[in-house]
C-alpha cells in the first residue's frame, strides 16, 4: 500500500496565521528602523549645520550621471538627503536605492533591492578620471596576468588600494605621500573623482559616524592636493 505523510487540515490556518504575523512583525520592525534612520541623520544635520530633507529625489541619477555607480540597475532614487557646506565646501550626502532583476531557470523573476550610502563634494578644481579604492583579492588575482593599477612609492598604500585614472599624472598629483599617509590610517571608502567632484561611498549605509569619516577623509584629500598642482589645473580649465 502506498503511504504519504498528510499534514493536517487544522494546522494549516495556524501556519497561515503564522505567516502573516510574522511578515507584519518584520514590517514593523523595518519601519521602525527606517524612522530611528531619519531621526538620527536628522540629529546629525543639525549638528553638523547641514539641511536634511527625507524625501525621494528621482532626477538624482541624471543629475550626476557621469557617477556610473549611480546609474546601475532600475527604479533609482536619492532619499535622507544632507545638504550644505562642510569646511568651505559644498556637499551633498544620501542614501541610495536602485533595483535589479533575474530569473532563474523556470523563468520566474526575482527583484532585489540595493541601499548604499554616499557624499558628493564640489572639489573647486577641474578633478576627473580618478578612482581610489580599497584592494581587493580579484585586482591582485588580475595583476598576475598583467591587469595592473598605478602604483605609488609608498609599496604598503600601493598594496592596500587600487588606484586607476584617465590621467596617471593627476593620480600622482592628487595623492601626495600625507595623503597615502592619512588613507592608510582612517577608516577605507571608496573614492570616484567626476567633473570637479569627488563621491565618496562604499557598501552598506552610513551612520552617522560614518559619514563624519567620509566627510573628513575628502576635505584632508582635497588640502593636501600642492599648490602647483591647483594652478596647473586651473590653467587647464582656462
Amino acid at each position: 500500500m502506498d503511504t504519504f505523510f498528510a499534514v493536517p487540515f487544522t494546522l494549516i490556518p495556524v501556519c497561515f496565521i503564522t505567516f502573516v504575523v510574522l511578515i507584519i512583525v518584520l514590517s514593523i520592525a523595518g519601519a521602525q528602523q527606517r524612522k530611528k534612520r531619519r531621526e538620527d541623520l536628522a540629529v546629525f544635520a543639525k549638528q553638523m549645520g547641514l539641511y536634511f530633507n527625507p524625501s525621494k529625489d528621482y532626477s538624482f541619477d541624471e543629475r550626476y550621471r557621469f557617477f556610473d555607480t549611480l546609474r546601475q540597475g532600475d527604479s533609482r532614487y536619492a532619499y535622507n538627503i544632507l545638504t550644505g557646506d562642510f569646511e568651505g565646501r559644498n556637499i551633498v550626502g544620501f542614501d541610495y536605492h536602485y533595483e535589479t532583476s533575474s530569473r532563474d531557470s523556470d523563468g520566474d523573476r526575482t527583484t532585489t533591492s540595493h541601499h548604499f550610502s554616499a557624499v558628493i563634494f564640489q572639489a573647486g578644481l577641474p578633478l576627473t578620471g580618478l578612482t581610489i579604492r580599497p584592494e581587493g583579492a580579484f585586482d591582485r588575482f588580475k595583476r598576475l596576468f598583467g591587469f595592473d593599477d598605478i602604483d605609488f612609492e609608498s609599496a604598503e598604500f600601493s598594496r592596500q588600494f587600487h588606484v586607476t585614472s584617465r590621467d596617471r599624472q593627476l593620480a600622482y598629483d592628487v595623492i601626495q605621500p600625507k595623503t597615502m599617509e592619512i588613507m592608510l590610517e582612517r577608516p577605507r571608502f571608496y573614492l570616484y573623482f567626476e567633473q570637479g567632484l569627488v563621491m565618496v561611498m562604499r557598501s552598506g549605509q552610513f551612520k552617522p559616524n560614518d559619514y563624519r569619516a567620509a566627510l573628513h577623509l575628502v576635505d584632508d584629500i582635497l588640502d593636501h592636493i600642492p599648490e602647483s598642482t591647483r594652478e596647473i589645473l586651473e590653467m587647464k580649465r582656462a
